[in-house]
Parts: C-alpha cells; sequence; structure tokens
C-alpha cells in the first residue's frame, strides 16, 4: 500500500473476506466435491478479487 499498488482498504475487513470466501470453497467443495472444478473456482476469485484490491494504473 506504501507504494501505492494497493487501494486503501479496511485490512480487518478484508482479512474477513478473505477467510470467508476460504471457508465458503471449502464448505461448497467437502458437501459438493463434483457441484464444481474447484481448484479453477478458487483461482478465479483470487484473480477477481486482487483485480479489485490493486490500484489500476492511470493509462
Amino acid at each position: 500500500m506504501d507504494e501505492g499498488s494497493f487501494v486503501k482498504v479496511d485490512p480487518e475487513l478484508t482479512a474477513r473476506m478473505i477467510v470467508s470466501m476460504a471457508m465458503g470453497l471449502l464448505i461448497q467443495s467437502l458437501l459438493d466435491p463434483k457441484g464444481a472444478k474447484w481448484e479453477k473456482t478458487a483461482r478465479e476469485i483470487t484473480k477477481m478479487m486482487m483485480d479489485t484490491l490493486l490500484r489500476k494504473s492511470e493509462a
């Protein structure tokens, strides 16, 4: 954040969001292992979250 790569967010809220996302994926994959391609889903959700947190350069 100091170098300007990330947008400013509430770190505690962001940490809760990350843990909630991870726990949700874990529970879903345990309850319905064939319901999705869970590894691909986790990668896509992580990318979506990082795209939100990374500061976009002004082009």
